[in-house]
C-alpha cells in the first residue's frame, strides 16, 4: 500500500517527477537495481497464479518475463492490522465466489445456457481472493536460481531489507514508504503505459523545504502499513505541523514534538504513539511471525474452489460439443468475408461475426456454382454480390456495402419496459438532498462583455471605398466582412495535385504525358519543402527566444539573490523587501533588452480585469493573408525569421533596428552564429524569405501572447490560491508590475509558482500546417524551371505579356480567387455531370471560381441596406486565395456564402432578421436558446409549427456525460403510438402495454418499441409526472468512439521501440524522448534542453516527417475515424425520431431537439467528447432543418422521473429512487427528465414543477419570473383521476434541509443558464 496519497501530495507541492521508459532498465549500468515484489508485482502475481489453467513453470515464466526481483516471505508483527484486514477482504471474496460457483452450477445441471458474466463473477472472485502462499513463492525462489538468477530470502520484509542495504548510487523501484528510509536517494515509480516517475529525494526535499529526517518523521504520522493516521490530519495538515517543528537530528524528537503539538493532542483520542512505524522507518527492526507448517482455512478452501470450478468448466465444454455435434453444419456460401482494410478503415470498427452473417445478401442472376466455390477477385461487377445491412435500430442508413460495415453500436438499445420493476436497495449510497435556490448577485460594476466578445470575433473592417473602385485585395476584404470563413479538408496533397490534370488522375500515372508527371511531381516537392524550410525556422526561432528569456531568467534571480546577501551582510542583517526585490530585477534586464522583449509581447495591464480587452487587441486570426498587415509581434518576429532562413540582415528600420539588437545580442553570448557578415551582399534562397515565414510568424505571435500575455494572469491566480493555502508566504510579491515587459512579469510569477509552465513554446517535428497566398505561390514557382514554363504558358494564354515576376503578381491580381490553384494544386469547381460525380467531387464541386466583376455583383446584392437574409438561398464557397498545408494534407480557405455575417452580428433592423431557431443564415452553431425563451405562449408553437397539433411533436432530449459521450431519450407523438397493435380494442383511459412499430427511412428495416399509451393527453405533464413507460432510449459510451484513438496509440508505441543510431549506440525513439532535459518543474532549462536535442534532432525528424509520412498517414486515419464514429452516432439519434443525415427535415414529421445547457470539464484521463460531439450534432441537425433548443440541466439527474424524489448516486453512472425502488442509468434519467421539461413547455408553456428550484420562502423562483407572479410550491395531487402513482403531500413537504445538491448552480456545478 504504501504511504497513502503521498504521490498527489508531492505533485501538488510542485515536484514534477522526471518520466521515463521502462526499458531504460536495460540500460542502467551504474548501482544495483533493487526491486519489491510485492509492491510493484502483485497484479501480475495474482493474475498468473490463481489462473487454475496455468501450469506452475508458465506461472513462473510470466512473474519472470515482467519483473526482474523477488519479494517478502512472512508477514511481520508491525504489519499485523494490516493483515488482518487483508484477510478479510480474501474472506468475502472467497464467500462471493462460493455464490458464484453455485449459481454456475445451479445452470449447468438446469440444461440453461452459461453467460460470459458467470465465468467472469467466478475469476473475478477467485482473483480477489488469491494469495500467494509460502510454498508458491519457493517454488519460484527454486524456478529463479534454476534460471541462474541470485536469489535472496529476505529474514524481515523486502523494503527494510532492501533499505538496509540500499547504496547511494542504487536505484529504488518500490512503493512510496521506501522515501522514509535515509539510505534511499532515488525511487523509481512503474506506471501504465510502459512509464517509470523518478523522484529524486534531495529534490524532493528541497521542493517541501524539509530536511531528511522531518520527511523521515512524516512518514512514521502518515498512513502506512502499520499505523493509520490521526483522524482529520492527513498528509496536508501533517506536513505544515512537521514544518513548523524544525528540522532536528533524529527523527524520534520530531515525533515526539509532534504529538504533544496543540493540534495533534485534540485530535488524538486513542492515544495513538506509532511504535510500529518508528521500529520500521527508524529502527529498521521487524519481528518476523513465523508461518504455520499447516495452511490456513481461506488457503485450503481458495484450492477447493479453484479444483471445483475447474471441474465445472470441463462439464460445461462437454456440454458445448454435444450440443456442437447435433447442430447442422452452415452452408460455406452464407459467409460474408471481409477484404483487407483500407485508408482509415484500420481504425474503423466492424461489426461481430454474428451480426455480419445476418446481412442480407442480394446476388444479380449467374451461373451456379458449387458450395465451397467463392467469387474470384476478377470477376465483373454484374456478377458480385452485394451485402446490404439490416439495420436492427433503424438507423435510417442507405445500404451499406460489405467493405463499409461499421463498427460502432449503442451501449443501450431500444429496451422493452411494461411495468415499473421493483429492485432491491444498494447497501450504500449518495442521497440527494434539497438545497435551496440563491439569485445569483448582480454585477456592481456591468460591462459591455457581449459587445467586446462579439467584436473580437468579427472580422476586420473593409474600406469604405465604393465596390466598383475595389481591387482585388479589397473585393476579398468585404468577403470577410459579409461571410465566414471555413477551412475546407479535400484530402492529401499528391492525391489534390495528380487530380489537377484531370478525373482520377494521380502521380505516376503512366496515361499523363511525361512532362504533366514531372510538373506534378515538381509542385508536390516545391510544397513539401516550403513547409519543412518554414518548420524548420520556426524551431530554431522558438529555442533562440528561449535560450534569451532563460539567459535574462537566471540573470534575474541573481540579482536578487546578490542583493539578498549584500542586506544579510549588513549590521544588523535586515530583510529585502518587495521594492528592493523588483529593483534588482529591473536594473538587471539592460534597457536594449527590454525592448526586444517589448516587441516579442506587449507590455499587460496589472488588473486582471484587463484581460478581456487585451484578447480582444490581439488578433488571432491570421488575416495577413488580405492585407499583410499585422500586430507589434508579428512586424517584429517576421524579418528576424526571415533572417533565420537567408542569413540576409534586415533593414535598419523602427522595427528591423531591434531585431538587429537581438541578433547581435544572440551572436555574443554564443548562441547564434551568422552565416554571414553584414557588409557582404545578400543571396538568392529558394524561396522568397518574407513570403515563406508570412505564416509562421502569425503563428509565433499567438503561441508567444498566449504564454506571456495570458500566462502571468492565470500565475497569478495560482500563486494567490497558494498564499491562501499557505503554500506561499504572505508578504510574497506575486502582483504584476505595468513598468516591466510581459516576460518579466511571467518569469517572476512563474519561479515563485515552482516553474509550472514552459517559458518558450517548442514545436514538435509534426510538421505544422503552413498558408501560403497565390502571389507567394507563383514566387516559389517562378525560381523552378519547369513551373516557370507552365506559369509563363498559363499567362502568355491570356494574352498577357510575361518577362518578370511582376507580371505574374499583377496577372493574379486581376484574376478571381483561385487561378493558381485551379491550374497546379487542386481540381476545384470540376466539371460534374451526374449526382454521384457531385458527391464524390465532395467540398472541391461546392467551390464557386468567379472572376472579379461576378464578386462585385455578389457583394453589390447582399450589401446590408439591400439584403432580405428570410429569402437569401446563395450556396457554395468562394476562394480566399490561398491554401493551407503541412505537406501531407491541403486545405482550402473559403467563404461560405450560405451564411451573413449581418445577420450573425445583427447589424441588420430587428424586423429583417430572420427566425433564431428556424433559419441557418446566420450560422448553424450561432442561436441555442434556453426553451423558456423561445415557447413563452401557444402563438410561439404555432408560429415553429404552423397547423400541428401539440401531440404530434416527437421531441428527442440529449444529455452529454462523462463516461458516456451521449443520453438520448426520445418521447414519440401520438399518432405514432397509435399505430401500435390492438389499439382499435384499446380504450382512451385503459393503462394496458402495447407494441408499436416505428418505420424509418429505410424501407427494409423496422424497429419493435416497447411502449405504453398514455390515459390523456392532460394527464401528460403534472406536477409529480405519473409513470410512464419508456420510449426509445440509448446512450453510447466512450468506448467506441475512443477506439481509434486507443489504436493510434498503441500504434505509436511498437513504432517508438524501433531502434535507430544515435552516436554510434542503438536506442529507441521512447527512449530518446524520455532522456530529453524537463522544460518545467525541477531542473527545468531550455539552453540544456536544446544541446540535448541537437543529437538526436535528425532522428526524431526522420520519424515524424519523414518515412512518407507514415506518422500523418496514421494519425489523420485516426482523426477521420472517429469522425465516422460521430456520424454514425448522428445519424442513429435522428434515426430515432424518423430522420437521417442523408435527408433534410421534413414538416411532415414534426420534431423538437433540446440539448442541455450543463458545461464541466475533466481533470484526469481521457477528455470528455460530449461538448465536441454535441457541437457536430448541432451542426449537422441544424443544416438539415431541425429546431434545437437548449434545456436548463437544473435537478434533471437528481430528482427521480416517476415520483419526483432526490435519488442516490450508488456508482457515477447508476443512480437509484429509494421511494420508487428502481436504478437509473445517470445519462438516461437526465435525459428523461429533459424530455418532460419539453413536454411540459410544448403543452403547458411551462417547466415541470419537480423540476423547479425552489426558494427558501417556498416560492418557485422561475416561474415568478415567467410572468405567473409569486408562485409557490404545490404538491397538490394530480387532477387525473385514473393516474395510480401520483403521490398526495402537504404543502412545503419539498423543504428538506440543505446538503449536498446544488442550488443556483447547474447540476455539474455550473452557474445555471438562466439568462442566458
Amino acid at each position: 500500500m504504501g504511504l497513502f496519497d503521498w504521490y498527489p501530495f508531492i505533485r501538488k507541492k510542485g515536484y514534477n517527477p522526471t518520466v521515463l521508459y521502462q526499458s531504460v532498465l536495460a540500460s542502467l549500468t551504474t548501482g544495483t537495481r533493487r526491486f519489491d515484489v510485492m509492491a510493484n508485482c502483485f497484479p501480475v502475481i495474482q493474475q498468473a497464479y490463481s489462473n487454475q489453467n496455468l501450469p506452475p513453470d508458465d506461472a513462473h515464466r510470466i512473474l519472470e518475463n515482467d519483473i526482474k526481483r523477488f519479494g517478502d516471505p512472512l508477514n511481520m508483527q508491525e504489519k499485523m492490522d494490516t493483515a488482518k484486514a487483508r484477510d478479510a477482504k480474501r474472506h468475502k471474496a472467497l464467500n462471493r465466489t462460493e455464490k458464484s460457483i453455485k449459481v454456475f452450477e445451479e445452470r449447468l445441471n438446469s440444461n440453461l445456457r452459461v453467460r460470459k458474466r458467470h465465468f467472469t463473477d467466478v475469476k473475478a472472485g477467485l482473483k480477489s481472493s488469491f494469495h500467494w502462499s509460502l510454498r508458491s513463492r519457493q517454488e519460484f525462489a527454486n524456478y529463479m536460481r534454476h534460471r541462474g538468477w541470485t536469489v535472496i530470502v529476505c529474514r524481515t520484509e523486502a523494503d527494510l531489507a532492501i533499505a538496509m542495504d540500499a547504496q547511494g548510487i542504487d536505484v529504488i523501484i518500490s512503493d512510496s514508504d521506501m522515501m522514509a528510509y535515509q539510505s534511499v536517494t532515488t525511487l523509481w515509480r512503474p506506471v501504465s503505459n510502459n512509464l517509470i516517475l523518478v523522484y529524486k529525494i534531495p529534490d524532493v526535499l528541497a521542493t517541501l523545504g524539509i530536511s531528511r529526517t522531518q520527511l523521515t518523521a512524516l512518514a512514521v504520522v502518515s498512513r502506512n502499513d502499520y499505523h493509520k493516521n490521526i483522524y482529520s490530519l492527513g498528509p496536508v495538515t501533517n506536513f505544515s505541523i512537521i514544518k513548523s517543528i524544525g528540522s532536528r537530528p533524529d527523527a524520534r524528537e520530531i515525533v515526539t514534538a509532534y504529538l504533544t503539538h496543540g493540534q495533534v493532542v485534540v485530535k488524538n483520542t486513542k492515544e495513538e504513539t506509532f511504535e510500529n512505524s518508528i521500529r520500521v522507518f527508524i529502527l529498521l527492526q521487524q519481528e518476523p511471525i513465523r508461518p504455520l507448517v499447516q495452511e490456513s482455512q481461506a488457503l485450503q478452501l481458495f484450492r477447493v474452489l479453484q479444483h471445483r470450478f475447474n471441474e465445472l468448466c470441463i462439464k460445461h465444454q462437454s456440454i458445448k460439443n454435444i450440443r456442437a455435434a447435433g447442430v447442422k453444419e452452415r452452408p460455406k456460401d452464407d459467409i460474408v468475408r471481409l477484404p483487407s482494410p483500407k485508408t482509415f478503415n484500420r481504425y474503423r470498427t466492424v461489426e461481430s461475426p454474428a451480426a455480419i452473417s445476418k446481412t442480407k445478401t442480394v446476388t444479380t442472376p449467374q451461373p451456379a456454382r458449387g458450395p465451397s466455390q467463392q467469387i474470384s477477385s476478377d470477376s465483373s461487377p454484374s456478377q458480385q454480390s452485394t451485402s446490404v445491412m439490416s439495420a436492427p435500430d433503424a438507423d435510417g442508413h442507405p445500404p451499406l456495402s460489405r467493405t463499409r460495415i461499421p463498427r460502432n453500436r449503442g451501449r443501450f438499445s431500444f429496451k422493452e419496459r411494461t411495468r415499473k420493476v421493483v429492485h432491491a436497495p444498494p447497501p450504500k449510497a449518495k442521497q440527494f438532498k434539497l438545497k435551496f435556490y440563491q439569485e445569483r448577485p448582480e454585477t456592481v460594476n456591468p460591462t459591455p462583455a457581449k459587445k467586446t466578445t462579439s467584436k473580437a470575433n468579427k472580422p476586420p473592417q473593409p474600406n469604405m471605398k465604393p465596390i466598383a473602385d475595389k481591387d482585388k485585395s479589397g473585393l476579398l476584404r468585404s468577403l470577410s466582412w459579409h461571410h465566414t470563413t471555413a477551412w475546407l479538408e479535400i484530402g492529401t496533397l499528391e492525391a489534390n495535385v495528380g487530380r489537377v490534370s484531370g478525373d482520377g488522375a494521380t502521380l505516376g500515372n503512366p496515361e499523363i504525358p511525361l512532362n504533366l508527371n514531372i510538373v506534378q511531381q515538381e509542385v508536390v516537392d516545391c510544397l513539401q519543402e516550403a513547409v519543412q524550410s518554414a518548420a524548420t525556422v520556426k524551431r530554431n526561432a522558438q529555442r533562440l527566444i528561449g535560450e534569451f528569456v532563460e539567459t535574462l531568467a537566471v540573470r534575474m534571480h541573481a540579482a536578487e539573490e546578490t542583493k539578498r546577501a549584500e542586506l544579510q551582510k549588513l549590521s544588523p542583517p535586515m530583510t529585502m523587501t518587495n521594492v528592493e526585490r523588483r529593483k534588482a530585477k529591473r536594473d538587471a534586464v539592460t534597457k536594449d533588452e527590454r525592448e526586444i522583449l517589448t516587441h516579442l509581447c506587449v507590455r499587460i495591464k496589472p488588473n486582471a480585469a484587463d484581460k478581456e480587452q487585451q484578447d480582444v487587441e490581439q488578433k488571432e486570426e491570421d488575416n495577413t493573408d488580405l492585407d499583410d498587415k499585422g500586430n507589434l509581434e508579428q512586424k517584429f518576429l517576421r524579418p528576424f525569421l526571415a533572417y533565420l532562413y537567408s542569413g540576409n540582415y534586415p533593414s535598419k528600420t523602427r522595427v528591423g533596428v531591434v531585431v538587429n539588437k537581438l541578433i547581435d545580442w544572440l551572436t555574443d553570448h554564443g548562441f547564434h552564429h551568422p552565416i554571414r557578415a553584414r557588409r557582404d551582399l545578400n543571396e538568392t534562397m529558394p524561396f522568397t524569405p518574407s513570403m515563406l515565414v508570412r505564416s509562421i510568424s502569425v503563428q509565433l505571435a499567438v503561441e508567444l501572447q498566449r504564454i506571456y500575455g495570458h500566462g502571468p494572469y492565470d500565475l497569478h491566480k495560482q500563486a494567490t490560491a497558494m498564499v491562501a493555502k499557505h503554500l506561499l508566504p504572505p508578504e510574497a510579491d506575486i502582483g504584476i508590475q505595468d513598468d516591466i515587459s510581459a516576460v518579466e512579469n511571467f518569469l517572476q510569477l512563474n519561479r515563485i509558482t515552482g516553474n509550472r509552465r514552459r517559458i518558450i513554446p517548442l514545436t514538435s517535428f509534426e510538421l505544422p500546417f503552413v498558408s501560403f497566398t497565390e502571389p507567394e505561390l507563383a514566387s516559389f514557382f517562378w525560381k523552378r524551371e519547369s513551373l516557370k514554363t507552365r506559369l509563363t504558358d498559363l499567362v502568355a494564354e491570356d494574352g498577357s505579356p510575361v518577362n518578370t515576376l511582376f507580371d505574374i503578381t499583377s496577372w493574379i491580381a486581376g484574376k478571381g480567387p483561385g487561378i493558381i490553384i485551379k491550374q497546379f494544386i487542386a481540381d476545384v469547381a470540376p466539371q460534374v455531370k451526374t449526382s454521384r460525380q457531385r458527391r464524390k467531387a465532395g467540398h472541391r464541386g461546392a467551390i464557386k471560381l468567379l472572376t472579379l466583376e461576378q464578386i462585385k455583383s455578389h457583394l453589390t446584392a447582399v450589401q446590408d441596406k439591400w439584403v432580405d437574409p428570410i429569402n437569401y438561398a446563395t450556396k457554395g464557397y468562394i476562394l480566399r486565395g490561398s491554401i493551407r498545408t503541412d505537406g501531407f494534407r491541403l486545405q482550402l480557405p473559403a467563404y461560405k456564402l450560405r451564411e451573413l455575417q449581418s445577420v450573425r452580428y445583427r447589424r441588420l433592423e430587428p424586423t429583417k432578421l430572420p427566425p433564431k431557431l428556424t433559419s441557418t443564415v446566420g450560422g448553424t452553431d450561432y442561436y441555442l436558446q434556453e426553451i423558456r425563451r423561445v415557447i413563452t405562449c401557444k402563438e410561439d408553437i404555432e408560429k415553429l409549427w404552423p397547423g400541428v397539433p401539440v401531440e404530434r411533436i416527437k421531441t428527442l432530449t440529449l444529455d452529454g456525460g462523462q463516461v458516456c459521450v451521449i443520453g438520448a431519450f426520445a418521447d414519440l407523438a401520438e399518432d405514432v403510438l397509435s399505430q401500435s397493435k390492438g389499439m382499435d380494442n384499446a380504450n382512451e383511459s385503459s393503462m394496458e402495454d402495447v407494441t408499436t412499430t416505428t418505420t424509418t427511412t429505410t424501407t427494409t428495416t423496422t424497429t419493435t418499441v416497447a411502449t405504453t399509451t398514455p390515459p390523456t393527453i392532460s394527464n401528460r405533464l403534472m406536477q409529480l409526472p405519473p409513470y410512464r413507460p419508456k420510449s426509445p432510449s440509448r446512450c453510447h459510451s466512450h468506448k467506441a468512439v475512443y477506439q481509434p484513438t486507443f489504436r493510434f496509440r498503441r500504434w505509436l508505441e511498437d513504432a517508438k521501440q524501433e531502434q535507430v543510431s544515435v552516436d554510434g549506440q542503438q536506442v529507441s525513439i521512447s527512449d530518446i524522448e524520455s532522456r530529453l532535459p524537463p522544460l518545467k518543474g525541477q531542473g527545468s532549462s531550455v539552453i540544456n534542453y536544446v544541446q540535448e536535442l541537437k543529437r538526436v534532432e535528425e532522428c526524431l525528424q526522420k520519424f515524424y516527417a519523414g518515412s512518407g509520412n507514415l506518422y500523418k498517414r496514421q494519425k489523420w486515419d485516426m482523426e477521420r475515424a472517429r469522425d465516422y464514429e460521430y456520424q454514425l452516432i448522428a445519424n442513429r439519434l435522428l434515426g430515432i425520431v424518423g430522420g437521417s443525415l442523408g435527408e433534410r427535415y421534413d414538416p411532415s414529421n414534426p420534431v423538437l431537439i433540446g440539448v442541455g445547457l450543463g458545461n464541466f470539464s475533466i481533470t484526469s484521463g481521457l477528455s470528455a467528447l460530449n461538448s465536441t460531439f454535441l457541437s457536430y450534432f448541432i451542426q449537422k441537425a441544424r443544416s438539415l432543418g431541425y429546431i434545437i433548443v437548449g434545456l436548463n440541466e437544473y435537478y434533471t439527474s437528481k430528482k427521480c422521473l416517476h415520483c419526483g424524489h432526490f435519488v442516490a448516486q450508488v456508482t457515477l453512472r447508476r443512480f437509484y429512487c429509494p421511494e420508487c425502488q428502481v436504478y437509473h442509468h445517470r445519462d438516461v434519467m437526465a435525459a428523461e427528465n429533459m424530455a418532460n421539461i419539453v413536454r411540459g413547455y410544448l403543452e403547458k408553456q411551462e417547466r415541470p414543477e419537480y423540476l423547479h428550484p425552489v426558494a427558501a420562502d417556498g416560492s418557485l423562483p422561475w416561474m415568478a419570473k415567467a410572468g405567473a407572479g409569486p408562485a409557490t410550491s404545490s404538491t397538490a395531487a394530480s387532477s387525473s383521476s385514473n393516474t395510480t402513482t401520483a403521490i398526495n403531500r402537504p404543502k412545503g413537504s419539498r423543504k428538506r434541509a440543505a446538503s449536498t445538491s446544488s442550488s443556483s448552480r447547474g447540476r455539474r456545478g455550473k452557474v445555471a443558464q438562466e439568462d442566458k
